[in-house]
């Protein structure tokens, strides 16, 4: 059986990002240079009014904000290819260490419906279904297994569609580097971006070591013959502690790579 509905979802988020990526950049290019405008203003009437200001802090201080403003310009225009590129790296270290090429929900769906049928058709071999109690039992079952691999893959398909939208975000919010007062939108843009970086390598490296223990417990579960229910939801239980798992731990993303980290993008430093 070969469910690839929310693989057509992540393929249409990833198609999206492209046509974000064309929407948002003039805009946050008509953003930069607006607030860059407003911070070369600024910088010129404090260096004005001030007593220090002779030709060499003039010169210094226009060389230091030309360079920040040039980078930060850059920066927003090669956004489109630099901030996927970053992720990527994240997703290929930890695609590396747990022997995973790239990550699809559709699989722990397709692994849920076999299994989850694979059941019915070895407990109504055995004669439960021949019993309401074990008719009850095998529906019930069957029901959490599909639960549990279908959080698996919700996990898994939240991870990657946050990816896909963290870009589109950062791509306007960069534009709020330019000046002194909105800077840190900027700054917690790319920190955003870090943090699903880190998130993915994580979910990757767990959702290795589960979709191998689900396949494992799955294949030694059928081949006893009869199921019991004590086996049964043995394996239940163990597929919903590893989909809580695979839930929570890419989370410590956000305690490994806290918020206020910062990437020097402050124009106010610049200042004399």
């Amino acid at each position: 059986m070969d469910l690839n509905l929310l693989n057509d979802v992540l393929d249409s988020f990833d198609q999206a990002v492209a046509q974000w990526s064309v929407a948002l950049h003039p805009v946050a290019l008509s953003l930069f240079w607006g607030l860059a405008t407003i911070e070369w203003a600024w910088t010129w009437l404090r260096l004005m009014i001030s007593q220090r200001a002779g030709l060499d802090v003039v010169f210094e201080t226009y060389l230091r904000k030309a360079t920040y403003l040039a980078f930060l310009l850059l920066l927003i225009q090669k956004s489109d290819s630099l901030l996927p590129l970053i992720i990527a790296s994240f997703q290929r270290a930890g695609g590396t260490a747990s022997g995973i090429t790239a990550l699809h929900p559709s699989a722990f769906v397709n692994t849920g419906v076999t299994v989850a049928l694979d059941l019915l058709s070895s407990l109504d071999a055995a004669g439960f279904l021949t019993d309401p109690l074990g008719v009850a039992v095998a529906i019930l079952g069957s029901l959490m297994t599909l639960l549990a691999f279908f959080l698996m893959a919700a996990s898994v398909m939240v991870t990657l569609i946050e990816s896909f939208v963290v870009i589109g975000a950062t791509y306007i919010l960069l534009g709020f580097g330019a000046s002194r007062w909105t800077y840190q939108l900027a700054e917690g843009a790319l920190s955003g971006v870090l943090r699903i970086g880190v998130k993915l390598m994580l979910t990757y490296l767990v959702a290795g070591v589960i979709a191998n223990l689900t396949t494992v417990w799955a294949r030694q579960l059928l081949e006893q013959s009869p199921i019991g229910p004590l086996q049964l939801y043995t394996f239940l239980g163990a597929s919903t502690a590893c989909a809580a798992l695979l839930w929570a731990i890419p989370r410590l993303a956000s305690q490994l790579v806290p918020p206020g980290i910062h990437f020097g993008l402050k124009p106010v430093v610049f200042d004399n």
